[in-house]
């Protein structure tokens, strides 16, 4: 479970916790399915709408993002006067140090003003010197700095769910009364988590904000004169995409963690499958071998116009052994496809074509085979 209510909260339901637990302590609970894809493309807007300001940006959860802002965001902050530093000729501090309100207030704006634009949400803006105080002040909903964590719930320490459950076995309702055990104790209970937690508690946060790195994706696509309703000739538009997305020089010696595949069908509806993988892959056979299923299977509302292929998150292939020897049949296939690679550069677009099977039981001719772009 992702989430719950203050309602829920009140009678014992907690995030985290399963289903059959909640509903043991809250029989009339309604459940709502969570939107994953949904909820990472909202994040994802918000985190390439807050880099604008800053270059540090760390999506850490669903709704949860941190924002670091100093010298670096001139660009953004230069038009605002820094507050000069009394009896002294000193260049201004970073604006993380300054304890200027006007400044403070200034920046919770900008930074609720991008976020609530990218995302069509309502925002909370927290601003403090770490990571967990800013989240803290964020969830109070005032912005403010330095927030009280003597009254927060233990809930709110980010411990695993053992760790909370022997706190409160200890008597422990409040990060108030954690922060008066003796780091010793607590250390010696919790190891370093406990250790983190007891830093937490008193205001001491030494984790940096991890800026973000777009994970690299290579987007083919395939359209279609005219609907097409025959699934087979997916299957052949997706071996042909693979085959193009594998031959770009981005990809090579790459593997990808995942596939995206998105088929728009004829009336503007979409069909969408996703795969992650748990190694990197690094071919178009064994990445086609693994969707091959889910597209045989699928059950298309309507005919489709258009196949958009994407390999998510290309990174360093593992290892694998490979062939010492080419076939003589490799060899052929390999003059083959650079011959239509220099066909393609001279003309423009591909030239040669490929018969595929599509449906060989059908009575009709023209349902059997049907031609394809040949793109090595």
């Amino acid at each position: 479970m992702l989430d719950c209510s203050t309602e829920a909260m009140s009678r014992g339901v907690l995030p985290g916790m399963s289903l059959r637990e909640a509903l043991s302590r809250c029989a009339d609970a309604s459940f709502v399915e969570a939107h994953s894809d949904w909820y990472e493309a909202t994040t994802m807007a918000m985190v390439d709408a807050l880099l604008e300001i800053s270059p540090f940006v760390e999506p850490a959860s669903p709704g949860v993002i941190y924002v670091g802002v100093d010298r670096s965001c001139e660009s953004f902050w230069g038009h605002v006067p820094h507050a000069p530093s009394q009896g002294s000729d000193r260049s201004p501090q970073p604006l993380v140090e300054t304890r200027n309100a006007e400044l403070e207030a200034l920046l919770a704006r900008a930074i609720m003003a991008a976020a609530e634009r990218a995302s069509g949400l309502i925002v909370q803006v927290g601003l403090a010197d770490g990571k967990f105080a800013a989240y803290v002040a964020a969830r109070a909903g005032a912005g403010q700095k330095r927030p009280t964590f003597s009254r927060l719930s233990i809930e709110d320490l980010p411990v695993s769910t053992e760790a909370r459950r022997r706190l409160r076995l200890f008597g422990i309702q409040t990060v108030g009364e954690f922060s008066r055990l003796p780091r010793s104790a607590v250390t010696a209970q919790f190891g370093a988590e406990g250790a983190r937690a007891w830093e937490l508690a008193h205001g001491i946060d030494r984790e940096p904000i991890i800026s973000y790195r777009p994970p690299l994706t290579i987007t083919e696509r395939l359209a279609f004169p005219a609907p097409v309703e025959m699934v087979g000739l997916l299957l052949i538009a997706v071996r042909t995409l693979l085959g193009r997305a594998w031959h770009r020089p981005q990809s090579r010696g790459r593997g990808a963690r995942g596939v995206r595949l998105l088929v728009h069908l004829e009336g503007g509806h979409t069909w969408e499958r996703r795969m992650s993988f748990r190694e990197p892959v690094g071919s178009a056979e064994r990445m086609l071998v693994a969707l091959k299923p889910r597209i045989e299977g699928a059950t298309l509302s309507a005919p489709f116009t258009e196949v958009v292929l994407s390999l998510v998150g290309l990174c360093g292939e593992s290892a694998l052994q490979g062939n010492l020897f080419i076939s003589e049949r490799g060899r052929q296939l390999a003059r083959v496809a650079e011959a239509a690679r220099q066909l393609k550069a001279r003309y423009g677009r591909p030239i040669l074509a490929k018969v595929v099977e599509v449906e060989p039981w059908s009575r009709i001719p023209e349902r059997r085979f049907a031609l394809i772009d040949y793109d090595p």
